[in-house]
Parts: C-alpha cells; sequence; structure tokens
C-alpha cells in the first residue's frame, strides 16, 4: 500500500537514491527538475507538468548527486479528462473504476537506455499495485515496460499514435 512509500528513501547503489512520497514533502528543486524532465519530453509544457506533479498522489524519482534522473507520478487525474481519455481510446471500462493515472515517466537524456526506468519501477510500482490505474503513451518501449508489471492495452489508439492501458490492481 501507499503508505509504506511515505517518505522512503533508498540507496539502489552507491550513486542512486530512490524517493517515494507525496509531492508536499518532496523538495521544490526535485519537483522543478522533475518538471523540466517532462517538459523535455515534448509532450507537455512546463507550467503543465509543474501543476500535475503538484497535484499527483505519489510521486517516484532517482536522484544522482541532486539531480533527478528519472521520475514518475501517480496523478489525481481530473475526471473530465480522464473521461475524455476512455471516450477518446473507445475503451469499455468504466473510468470511474480506474481514479488513478500513471504518468510523466522519464528519464533524463543523458541516463537513457541504462536501465533506469526499469529500476524506477521496481521500486515505486509494489507501493501502488493494489490501485486501479490507467496510463498512455505514443511510446511501444513504454507499453512494454509497463506490460511487465501486468498493465493492458485497451481500447482504440488514437489522436494519431495514443494508446490506452490499465491495470486492474491487486
Amino acid at each position: 500500500m501507499f503508505h509504506n512509500l511515505t517518505g522512503l528513501k533508498t540507496k539502489i547503489n552507491m550513486e542512486i537514491l530512490f524517493i517515494g512520497d507525496q509531492p508536499k514533502n518532496i523538495s521544490q528543486d526535485y519537483l522543478d527538475q522533475l518538471a523540466s524532465l517532462v517538459a523535455a519530453g515534448g509532450q507537455v509544457e512546463y507550467r503543465d507538468a509543474k501543476r500535475g506533479i503538484a497535484n499527483a498522489f505519489v510521486l517516484a524519482m532517482l536522484v544522482v548527486e541532486e539531480k533527478v534522473i528519472a521520475g514518475c507520478c501517480l496523478k489525481n487525474p481530473i475526471t473530465n479528462y480522464r473521461n475524455r481519455v476512455f471516450k477518446n481510446s473507445q475503451a469499455k471500462q468504466n473510468p470511474d473504476s480506474y481514479p488513478y493515472e500513471l504518468g510523466y515517466i522519464v528519464t533524463h537524456h543523458d541516463y537513457e537506455g541504462k536501465g533506469h526506468c526499469n529500476n524506477l519501477m521496481t521500486q515505486f510500482f509494489p507501493a501502488i499495485a493494489s490501485y486501479q490505474i490507467y496510463a498512455t503513451t505514443r511510446k511501444p518501449a513504454m507499453a512494454h515496460i509497463l506490460a511487465k508489471y501486468g498493465f493492458y492495452k485497451t481500447g482504440k489508439i488514437y489522436k494519431d499514435d495514443l494508446e490506452m492501458l490499465l491495470y486492474d490492481g491487486k
């Protein structure tokens, strides 16, 4: 459950620190760095990423020498947004059954391809595994990673290349 994650700081190895907590308990510098990483991906404007991060249910990040190298959020999506995603993807499931969105899964470009996203999810996912969650992605590699954790594709591709995935909780 989530309460096991609150305030969690774990050294993965001599260099990498895992942090999992509510946004209010994470330094503003780390939150800003995560928002910058999300915005650098080109899918979300910085101000929107910053707002989404601040309103997230819980965040996880990997930090090396005070630099956020990877992060993700279990977001509290606005109901209208969530309903629109389910409608646009033509998913048959009830959006009210999936109150959280896993998103803003990012890795700093200098650290890509080194397994950091997998490390992040390995640490983070057990704490959120009891929740029903949806996610959207344009990247087949991300769909592949999420499938390792029990997410499955649903509905149809929309907005040219956006897929929706669901996780039904444990």
